[in-house]
């Protein structure tokens, strides 16, 4: 095909487009024209032939910074369907893979994550994440709780429980009958 030229790009988006239309879209004074001559009369054309175009979103959801206990582990990133995308976890050190969608971290100290997520055509997001390391004491939970003024289980005590710690009690029934968000001590009496 004599007189073609290869054109491509790469259109980023602002991130609330519903659409992609593609083509000249200007009347014809405007619109870049090309001179063409043939064996009959001067005519302007342009043929053009869209061989290739994907979109591809790229979500930038990670997860929200987050406090573990020191030894503990966290999964970055969720494990939806990411093909066609490239990811690079930085720092490396102490991830199950830098290059993975969703590696697992173990941070031995606060430690902040950031991931550049591409795809094939060169079109990149970034994103980080913190991870806070604390030294956690392990909380004795009691199994059973039997609040009848016998004397024996009638208190409920959870002590050294991590700050933001969420406490829901069921009944043998499992229906919830407490529950406390942000909790550090709990102390149940009836």
């Amino acid at each position: 095909m004599l007189g073609w030229t290869k054109i491509t790009g790469v259109y980023k988006a602002q991130g609330d487009e519903q659409i992609i239309t593609i083509g000249n879209f200007n009347d014809n004074l405007t619109s870049d024209i090309v001179f063409i001559q043939k064996k009959t009369p001067t005519f302007y054309q342009a043929g053009y032939y869209i061989d290739d175009v994907s979109v591809t979103r790229i979500n930038s959801w990670i997860i929200k910074d987050s406090i573990i206990c020191k030894g503990d582990n966290v999964m970055l990133g969720e494990p939806n369907n990411t093909s066609g995308l490239l990811y690079n976890w930085q720092p490396s050190f102490n991830l199950s893979n830098s290059s993975s969608a969703h590696p697992t971290a173990t941070p031995l100290a606060i430690t902040t994550y950031g991931v550049t997520v591409s795809t094939l055509a060169g079109c990149s997001k970034q994103d980080s994440v913190t991870i806070t390391v604390t030294d956690c004491e392990v909380a004795e939970i009691p199994n059973i709780f039997t609040p009848n003024n016998d004397g024996k289980n009638d208190e409920l005590i959870i002590e050294n429980l991590m700050n933001g710690s969420v406490v829901s009690i069921y009944n043998r029934w499992g229906k919830e009958v407490f529950y406390s968000n942000n909790t550090s001590r709990l102390c149940l009496a009836w």
